[in-house]
């Protein structure tokens, strides 16, 4: 990532249920994404793998960078409902 000349970088909310982008990659660009709250499911090459709060992930220009999250949690919010039914 140090050496990266042609980084995105935005900040976005991914509510349940949804995708942030179809399963693509960039010719020109790397990306990386931080999640700041809660967890999402990533597609790559690779598989699949979950994220968690804290997790961070690059992306590296071309094929071997395609990536899609998607956030299969059923609640949105700082406040995870489950955890209320106790």
């Amino acid at each position: 990532m140090a050496g990266s000349k042609h980084l995105l970088f935005e900040i976005r909310s991914l509510d349940p249920g949804k995708y942030s982008y179809p399963y693509h990659f960039h010719r020109s660009a790397e990306e990386i994404f931080v999640i700041l709250s809660g967890r999402a499911m990533l597609r790559t090459p690779a598989g699949f793998q979950e994220l968690w709060e804290g997790d961070t992930v690059f992306f590296e220009s071309g094929p071997e960078g395609a990536h899609q999250l998607f956030n299969h949690n059923y609640f949105a919010g700082e406040d995870n409902v489950a955890d209320k039914w106790k």
